[in-house]
């Protein structure tokens, strides 16, 4: 109720969620799944495995109303809902509707747009960016892919700043010596 109380008016109600809204297109509707009403019990209803699909990023107000069996009267409360984005290897369908995986070949850490891998790099797909041999990136989360001067020093994969550098080497693009080692010649 309006004070956060459990409301006990009667012992049963039939409670429905239904979205409020009414979008201009069938696309941006709020789709609630059948699971989406269910019988109170002492004043409680509750809803498990309910599933609201809608656009990617928009706002919905939905209803929670309950109708008893021993009145003409119900009873409504309103709440509104944000539809989450996508996740990092992901971006939205062409409906903004569904997620869909970053392919072959494309990757995104923000879960907005799939891109294209850089040079240097391997994108088996989703969230993953790995570096090819002789290419070094600083953090996992870089997406600017830089090339060692010393192409044996840099090894491929999906580890970043020195634990892309082969032994002996060290620091930005693997270029610095560890202790007891030293370059020599070109």
């Amino acid at each position: 109720d309006f004070y956060d109380q459990v409301a006990l008016t009667s012992p049963k109600h039939l409670c429905q969620l239904t979205s409020n809204a009414s979008p201009a297109r069938f696309s941006d509707e709020l789709l609630i799944s059948s699971e989406g009403q269910q019988e109170s019990h002492n004043g409680t209803a509750t809803y498990s495995r309910v599933r609201m699909e809608g656009k990617i990023g928009m706002d919905y107000q939905v209803q929670a109303k309950c109708f008893s069996s021993l009145s003409t009267g119900k009873l409504a409360m309103s709440f509104n809902i944000t539809i989450s984005g996508c996740r990092p290897g992901q971006e939205p369908d062409q409906d903004l509707r569904n997620c869909i995986d970053c392919k072959y070949g494309y990757y995104n850490f923000d879960g907005i747009s799939c891109k294209v891998c850089p040079q240097g790099g391997l994108c088996p797909g989703r969230e993953r960016l790995y570096t090819q041999g002789g290419w070094w990136r600083p953090k996992n989360t870089s997406e600017e892919l830089y090339r060692c001067p010393s192409a044996g020093s840099c090894e491929s994969g999906g580890a970043s700043g020195d634990g892309l550098c082969k032994p002996g080497s060290r620091g930005p693009v693997c270029a610095l010596c560890t202790k007891s080692f030293e370059k020599w010649g070109n």
